[in-house]
């Protein structure tokens, strides 16, 4: 029987050793900080392999923030809107489903 794994607009289909992954749009808006304060949340269990920004920073909707390696793939977290970095997890970080990893302010 295949696995699955939804992660932001994103959905992996995993049947063996194969993977196979689709864009589902807005489907998972509510996970990039829409409407949640501007909290991005991991959308599985994971590593923060890479983090590309620091705190106080300003970036731009779209720009990668953080690398978080889950379920052998890499999965590239973006900002879902121009702000600023508030908090953000510490590069190496163990992390569970829905754990908050950047706090991101106006």
């Amino acid at each position: 029987m295949p696995a699955a794994a939804r992660w932001f607009n994103n959905v992996t289909l995993f049947q063996g050793a194969d993977s196979f992954t689709f864009s589902t749009g807005d489907f998972g808006a509510t996970q990039t900080g829409a409407g949640n304060g501007g909290q991005l949340r991991a959308p599985m269990p994971g590593v923060v392999k890479m983090v590309r920004v620091a705190q106080r920073e300003k970036v731009q909707e779209g720009q990668p923030l953080l690398i978080l390696e889950a379920m052998k793939m890499e999965h590239a977290i973006t900002a879902p809107r121009d702000g600023i970095i508030a908090e953000i997890i510490a590069e190496g970080s163990q992390v569970a489903d829905g754990t908050v990893l950047v706090q991101l302010e106006d």
